[in-house]
C-alpha cells in the first residue's frame, strides 16, 4: 500500500468518525488541492457519476465481475470474494442508495457521499474514487 492510500483511508476513516472535516450535504465540494481547479468539478462528477452508474448497473445485473471491473487493482480483491459470493442476491447492495453526491477532490482522488435507507433506518456513506494512469476513475473503498 502507497503512502497515498495509507492517507486516503485514513482522512475517509476520520471522516466518517466527524474528526475530520468533510463538510456533508455542502453547497460546493472542498478542493484542498492547487492542482484540481475549480473547473474541473464538472468534469471529475462527470466521470466518476458514469462509473458509478456503470457500477450499479453491474450489481443490478447480479454480474459481480462486471461491478468488480469499476474497483481498482487495490480494492478489487478485498471485495471479490464478498461480491461472488452474494451471486445472484448482489442486486440488493445498491437497494436503497441515494444518488452519490461529490464532496471532496484531491488531485486523483474524490470522496462522494451517498445514504441509504434499509429497515426504516438511513446511514451515510463515503465512497472514495481513484483516478488511475490511464485516466479512468475507479472505486477506491465503499
Amino acid at each position: 500500500m502507497t503512502n497515498t492510500h495509507q492517507c486516503l483511508r485514513i482522512a475517509c476513516a476520520l471522516a466518517a468518525l466527524g474528526l475530520l472535516g468533510v463538510q456533508l450535504d455542502a453547497a460546493e465540494p472542498t478542493v484542498p488541492s492547487a492542482t484540481t481547479e475549480k473547473s474541473n468539478y464538472e468534469e471529475i462528477d462527470r466521470e466518476v457519476q458514469r462509473t458509478w452508474r456503470e457500477f450499479c448497473d453491474r450489481l443490478r445485473a447480479d454480474d459481480a465481475d462486471g461491478a468488480l471491473a469499476h474497483f481498482s487493482e487495490y480494492a478489487r480483491p478485498q471485495f471479490a470474494p464478498t461480491f461472488r459470493t452474494l451471486g445472484t442476491q448482489l442486486h440488493k447492495l445498491s437497494e436503497g442508495w441515494s444518488a452519490i453526491r461529490l464532496q471532496s477532490v484531491l488531485d486523483d482522488y474524490a470522496v462522494y457521499y451517498v445514504t441509504s435507507s434499509f429497515d426504516g433506518k438511513t446511514t451515510s456513506h463515503l465512497i472514495t474514487f481513484a483516478r488511475s494512469g490511464d485516466g479512468k476513475w475507479y472505486i477506491e473503498s465503499l
